[in-house]
């Protein structure tokens, strides 16, 4: 049987690793200091900069240490995740699919 220290320590435990999943996903939905339209509700600002055509955003991404153009993010669309380049090519904008494929971003991903 538990101690109670013991009881109360996973409480805490549990307590913060809810509390910290809950601040992480917030922050990473406002990362980007650009303004949005984000349309389409909980959407990553990346996918959202992607989809508006929106090159300084999408470049302020990429810019970031440790980014990934090929991480696929979930979609306020339809909620699955989503490679950066189909918003953008469905969207028809060019010169962000550029700046996509300029900076490794994979074409054949699903």
């Amino acid at each position: 049987m538990l101690r109670i220290y013991e009881k109360q320590r996973w409480f805490y435990v549990s307590f913060f690793f809810f509390i910290f999943g809950f601040c992480a996903n917030a922050l990473a939905k406002g990362e980007c200091s650009i303004a949005l339209a984000r349309k389409y509700g909980d959407e990553h600002d990346f996918l959202a900069a992607c989809r508006e055509g929106n090159v300084d955003a999408v470049k302020y991404f990429l810019d970031l240490e440790g980014f990934n153009v090929n991480n696929q993010f979930i979609s306020g669309l339809n909620g699955g995740p989503v490679h950066s380049l189909f918003p953008a090519a469905q969207n028809g904008h060019a010169k962000v699919v550029q700046v996509l494929v300029n900076a490794g971003a994979d074409l054949n991903k699903t």
